[in-house]
């Protein structure tokens, strides 16, 4: 399809937005001039004509390729007055036209040549650009032309050497003829004009702009230049027919239909040629999916067009009593989605005869039938009635599955009272008997919900297994577990025989109680303690600490609940908490993670900052560098006293190398560990020092 920026599908909304055309560019190659181009030589003493294909204008300079050239040397003194001139184009169907050309005029001596630019408006020719001085090859810019559009707009350049010396002469190069239309708004599917049935719409391709991304479509490709269309008629299936075959289509014409949505388009059928060289198309709606029609030319062929809709409805496939749907074959509870009562056609079998005192009418019925397995209830409901007029639900008792319309006795309960225009009917049903279900929705349509419980069929399950519980707060009942039959639904609600409870509902401390149901058969409930713990507070204290070397993260000040366990924890590259152990050693300038928890509850996070401070040792490392950081493979550490010993350990606090040394520079290979953060412990002069080092 059409690619377009936000910005320029906002453009595309409505009339009069302007798309730019190259009418026509061109150069002049060596030899002949380019097609359509014509010479005129009107000094009786000229001698030559214009020629092609040099870059190089004497006396003036290079043009940017190559040029056509007059040279007014070659007819020496004599009088040379010559032009060159241009296709004619159609230019009367554009907003706007802009004209641009490379042009110069080389005077080396006394020479009293011209150069003039003029265009043919369609009566006179109009004078556009007249040089006189000496100009090395330039571009004249964008010419606004708009004022000269005509349907034989043709520009000529004019060489007048007014009789003077014979240096130098004139040239020009890089011809180009722009011009901008009002596109049409349903150029872009987004865009596509609505049709229904029965409208005939007069429409046009000629400003429209090319498809692409369009899969072929029953041979047709739809990548031509096309416009767009949207069928619709609301919860109506219909078999449609849409034609370009009327008259006002004035071109070849193609018709392409697509399936939505508009991120996933299929073809549903094409057609070029039905009517000599027009089209019509025929499909299926559904009643509910999007379907765009693209009206398109053979090729590059564009026009005007006239389309037409129109429909045939599709009567349900439970129109007659004879096809009527078989409710036992479903799944109960069963819904028909989006029935077409629109669609239905009259009983063909005269239904205006009294059925038990119940007159049916000759109505547009459709049919549902069933055979009761026990005793119980059947209930029908019209749950998404659109906008009509009456609707009537009737229960009638037959017997057998195969009955036809005097077969049948009406069921004379009070909830299936004749003629009363209801959306749901509930009778109660006996085992054994067959059951037929006529329903008319008049000028509307509806989905059609059946409910059928059979008492004593309902065979009780076990209660489900659940154990007392304990959460943190903010549980819902979806945390809640309890152990079922695989398959059946497991309920869980706050007082017993109460409604049933969302997942969505906070759990509170107290007594909750659990069934498990089969279809509408439901268990006994068990009753579950469910005990909702607080998540204590961060145990804060200071958010910065001193140190002294050789103290670990068990030695930095927390206030915590009594009884409370800690946990502690670095932050990853990936931003994400590490569990380390208490006895980590502490790095200066490391930021270590606390919470607390209380009866299986977490607490929020709390930072402290280590900051190291003095010891007795720190002459040993008071010139300590370890580098690069981070680090491929090799470290070198290196310090002003002799190093004794290196120890890497992970955040773990586990030892995973170490190497003795009696130097004052030292190299580590890492090569061997996994990337990550590492604690590097040095030994010198019986002191230890900790560095953080990542190793890459």
């Amino acid at each position: 399809m059409k690619k377009f920026t936000l910005a320029a599908l906002l453009l595309l909304v409505a009339w009069g937005t302007q798309a730019q055309n190259l009418i026509y560019s061109t150069v002049f190659p060596a030899g002949d001039a380019p097609s359509g181009w014509s010479q005129e030589i009107l000094g009786f003493e000229a001698e030559t004509d214009w020629y092609f294909g040099d870059t190089y204008m004497p006396g003036a300079g290079n043009f940017s390729a190559p040029a056509a050239i007059f040279n007014d040397d070659i007819s020496f003194d004599d009088n040379s007055h010559v032009r060159l001139i241009s296709p004619a184009f159609d230019t009367s169907g554009y907003e706007t036209l802009t004209l641009s050309f490379e042009y110069s005029l080389s005077k080396t001596t006394d020479n009293l040549g011209t150069l003039g630019v003029e265009v043919y408006n369609g009566t006179t020719w109009q004078q556009i650009l007249f040089v006189t001085a000496h100009t090395p090859p330039v571009n004249s810019g964008d010419l606004d032309m708009t004022q000269y559009k005509n349907a034989q707009f043709k520009v000529r350049f004019v060489y007048n050497d007014q009789f003077s010396s014979n240096s130098w002469g004139a040239g020009m190069t890089n011809f180009v003829l722009e011009g901008t239309y009002d596109v049409v708004p349903n150029d872009l599917i987004q865009n596509a004009f609505a049709l229904t049935c029965g409208q005939s719409i007069p429409g046009t391709t000629v400003t429209a702009t090319a498809e692409t991304g369009l899969p072929v479509c029953n041979t047709v490709d739809g990548n031509t230049i096309g416009v767009w269309y949207k069928f619709s008629d609301p919860m109506t299936q219909s078999t449609v027919t849409a034609s370009l075959c009327e008259s006002g289509t004035t071109f070849d014409s193609r018709l392409s239909i697509f399936k939505g949505p508009l991120t996933a388009l299929t073809c549903v059928t094409a057609n070029d040629n039905t009517c000599g060289n027009l089209s019509s198309v025929t499909f299926a709606y559904d009643g509910y999916s999007d379907y765009y029609l693209l009206v398109s030319g053979e090729g590059t062929t564009t026009g005007a067009f006239t389309i037409e809709a129109s429909c045939t409805p599709i009567p349900p496939p439970n129109d007659e009593i004879a096809n009527a749907y078989d409710v036992d074959t479903f799944t109960p509870p069963y819904t028909d989605h989006a029935v077409q009562f629109t669609n239905a056609t009259a009983e063909s079998q005269a239904f205006d005869y009294e059925v038990n005192g119940c007159d049916g009418g000759q109505l547009p019925y459709v049919w549902y039938k069933f055979t009761a397995l026990a005793d119980g209830t059947a209930q029908v409901t019209l749950p998404t009635p659109s906008p009509g007029g009456l609707n009537l639900i009737h229960f009638y008792s037959a017997p057998n599955e195969s009955a036809t319309v005097p077969d049948l006795d009406w069921v004379n309960q009070a909830s299936n009272a004749c003629n009363v225009f209801d959306d749901a009917r509930l009778i109660d049903i006996t085992a054994g008997t067959t059951y037929y279900v006529a329903i008319t929705l008049e000028g509307g349509n509806s989905d059609v919900a059946f409910e059928i419980i059979y008492l004593s069929l309902c065979t009780t399950p076990p209660v489900p297994t659940a154990v007392a519980q304990a959460f943190c707060t903010g549980a819902t009942v979806a945390n809640l577990v309890a152990t079922g039959i695989e398959g059946n639904q497991i309920n869980w609600y706050a007082t017993e025989g109460g409604e049933a409870l969302a997942e969505t509902t906070t759990l509170i401390s107290g007594t909750y109680y659990v069934t498990q149901s089969i279809e509408v058969c439901e268990s006994d409930a068990v009753a579950v303690v469910i005990t909702v713990n607080e998540i204590p507070a961060a145990p804060g204290e200071d958010a910065t600490q001193n140190f002294t070397p050789g103290q670990t993260v068990a030695d930095l000040e927390v206030v915590a609940i009594t009884g409370a366990t800690l946990n502690w924890y670095t932050l990853s590259g990936n931003s994400e908490y590490v569990s380390i152990p208490a006895t980590t050693p502490l790095v200066n300038g490391t930021t270590y993670y606390v919470t607390q928890t209380t009866n299986g509850c977490e607490s929020a996070y709390f930072g402290i900052t280590a900051s190291q401070v003095a010891s007795t040792g720190s002459f040993a490392f008071s010139n300590l560098k370890v580098y690069p950081n981070p680090a491929n493979s090799v470290i070198t550490v290196a310090n002003n006293s002799a190093i004794s010993q290196i120890a890497v350990t992970n955040l773990l606090g586990q030892t995973v190398l170490k190497q003795t040394a009696t130097a004052n520079n030292v190299q580590v290979d890492l090569s061997a560990l996994a990337a990550g953060t590492y604690i590097l412990q040095v030994q010198a002069e019986g002191a230890t020092a900790n560095v953080k080092v990542v190793k890459q």
